[in-house]
């Protein structure tokens, strides 16, 4: 039996696939950043610290797709 995805399965799809993304991208961008320390303190930041808490956040709404709200 196939069970249909809800908006908040779908929505953390989008996070965690957006943040693997951010998170793979970040030796490419260091390598772009090389000598500019505002363009590597932004790419630690955003490739270092938002893709991976875009993942967590992607993998909770997954994980608690079937959730009811009350």
């Amino acid at each position: 039996m196939q069970q249909q995805w809800t908006e908040r399965a779908i929505k953390g799809t989008k996070y965690l696939l957006a943040g693997v993304f951010l998170t793979m991208a970040m030796p490419t961008a260091l390598s772009l950043a090389q000598g500019n320390h505002l363009a590597l303190a932004f790419v630690h930041f955003v490739f270092g610290v938002i893709g991976p808490i875009l993942s967590v956040i992607g993998i909770y709404f997954i994980a608690t797709r079937n959730r009811q709200p009350k």
